[in-house]
């Protein structure tokens, strides 16, 4: 990979066949939960004098929003599921299970958030 677009590309193309709708960074307005939103968190470099040298690890934090806790949940395992059968190499960081309700949202939202360390060649 030889910049960050080319990353949300990848990780979008390795996500894309769930059944529910995937978007980068923010939810899109007039999508029902469920959702999956992505965003890229940070990126590390392994730094030399003169240039950055692989492996660079990129930080991705994975949103998915469901009616219920073991759904968002098992959201977030089929997450896990699509970025393990693709050629990405991933670690999880963290994961976390919340309960929110937005003004304009009728019914509360649950939320699994996973972190995720994507290690690539090079950026």
């Amino acid at each position: 990979m030889t910049d960050f677009h080319e990353v949300m590309e990848v990780v979008y193309t390795a996500i894309k066949t769930l059944a529910e709708p995937v978007s980068a960074d923010i939810r899109q307005r007039g999508d029902v939960i469920p959702a999956v939103i992505y965003t890229m968190d940070s990126a590390e470099f392994t730094r030399t004098a003169v240039a950055s040298v692989a492996p660079v690890h990129v930080r991705m934090r994975f949103d998915c929003l469901h009616d219920s806790r073991i759904e968002a949940e098992d959201l977030a395992t089929s997450v896990l599921a699509k970025l393990t059968t693709s050629n990405l190499i991933v670690a999880i960081e963290s994961n976390t299970t919340d309960l929110f309700s937005r003004g304009a949202d009728i019914e509360p939202v649950y939320l699994t958030s996973s972190v995720y360390v994507i290690t690539c060649e090079g950026l």
